[in-house]
């Protein structure tokens, strides 16, 4: 029993650096794809994107059986990215848990949506950084978050 426990390991150990390389390789390319992913997203944005706008919403003219499929479709790929992106956020496991969890949110339809993405997306360090990035590739700046007229008490 005891020969066969050593055989195990000392084939495991010589495959260690295989494993090592194919960990590094899977964690580039996550790393590489995700960030591809959040600027693609990043440069699709409207510029006005922050500001509330009635004009947004412009899905009166389809079908409520279209509006129904493409939202339980959106909430259930943004719920996926979402448990990915926890997974992902787990100590030992490559990739971008934090913005897959973004992406995740920014595609769900929930009630306080907007609110969360003005609160977190509308600070000024984190627009700042948005549209840096959107500099980079020629896109005009985001527009900051209105003020609400009616201050929460």
């Amino acid at each position: 029993m005891t020969a066969s426990f050593f055989t195990d390991w000392s084939w495991s150990a010589s495959n260690l650096w295989w494993d090592l390389a194919i960990g590094f390789v899977v964690f580039v390319v996550s790393f590489v794809v995700s960030l591809a992913l959040a600027t693609w997203v990043i440069l699709r944005l409207p510029t006005d994107y922050f500001r509330d706008s009635a004009a947004r919403n412009n899905s009166g003219n389809q079908r409520w059986h279209t509006l129904l499929v493409v939202g339980l479709a959106r909430n259930v790929l943004g719920l996926i990215l979402v448990a990915v992106g926890i997974f992902l956020s787990l100590p030992g496991i490559p990739g971008q848990g934090f913005l897959t969890i973004v992406l995740g949110l920014m595609l769900m339809q929930f009630p306080g949506k907007r609110y969360l993405e003005k609160r977190f997306l509308g600070q000024p360090r984190v627009l700042e950084l948005l549209n840096r990035i959107r500099q980079r590739y020629q896109r005009p700046p985001l527009l900051p978050p209105q003020e609400s007229p009616h201050p929460k008490t």
